[in-house]
């Protein structure tokens, strides 16, 4: 019996982990470098470039950039900007699931 709950309760963390967001991405980028990031997780929706978003700073900026899915991970490339700055990326009104819940919150990552 209390095997069968040990199985359980690791099955249990495991999913957890599992199902959590993985976003990839360097906290420092070169002057004008190309940034590649990938994202991966248990998405309710589907990302899209209208989910993307780059902030300097806490201002919204317009970088070029695009995404593509491959099997259930999504790959984001940008050309950043000359300018040695603080920046984030942002993936908004997304859901995902985290454990067994759906979670709304926006994924954001800094980057300079």
């Amino acid at each position: 019996m209390k095997k069968e709950f040990a199985f359980i309760l690791l099955f249990i963390f495991m999913f957890n982990f599992i199902s959590a967001v993985e976003f990839d991405i360097k906290s420092s980028y070169s002057q004008g470098e190309t940034l590649i990031t990938k994202l991966s997780g248990n998405f309710v929706d589907t990302i899209s470039r209208e989910n993307i978003f780059f902030y300097e700073d806490y201002v919204r900026v317009p970088i070029q950039y695009d995404i593509t899915r491959i099997e259930d991970e999504y790959y984001i490339y940008a050309l950043l900007p000359e300018k040695q700055k603080n920046y984030s990326i942002s993936i908004e009104d997304v859901k995902y699931y985290q454990g067994s819940k759906i979670i709304e919150d926006d994924i954001k990552r800094n980057f300079s």
